[in-house]
């Protein structure tokens, strides 16, 4: 049993704002499992942190990925990544999912897109 919390006004290094995502487990020893999840960092979150991506700002689940929404980047228009349970509970690293405009079919319009996730 997780728990997730978005974390969009948090500054990466020199990257204000860029956001983060913390999950911490309601089961075992505090802190034993938690997790911070930035780009560029395992488990797995393509990129490396930018100002103002404010990455966190929606976060929704399922019973297969942690849905994690970066409204002001990595692009002009945001994104949104699908990451695997496995990714986050420490398990084998599987590959993301990421969706931006403009890319893999999406058109390449509009603005904040991954800032709701539903």
């Amino acid at each position: 049993m997780l728990l997730a919390v978005g974390v969009p006004g948090e500054n990466e290094g020199t990257a204000v704002d860029s956001g983060a995502v913390q999950t911490f487990s309601l089961l075992g020893a505090p802190g034993l499992t938690d997790r911070w999840i930035v780009p560029g960092a395992a488990p797995g979150l393509p990129g490396v942190p930018g100002a103002g991506e404010l990455l966190g700002s929606s976060i929704t689940a399922t019973g297969t990925h942690l849905y994690i929404g970066m409204p002001n980047g990595p692009g002009t228009r945001g994104a949104a990544h699908l990451m695997p349970w496995s990714n986050v509970t420490g398990g084998p690293v599987q590959p993301m999912t990421s969706y931006e405009p403009g890319k893999g079919g999406l058109p390449a319009v509009g603005k904040a897109f991954g800032g709701a996730i539903r």
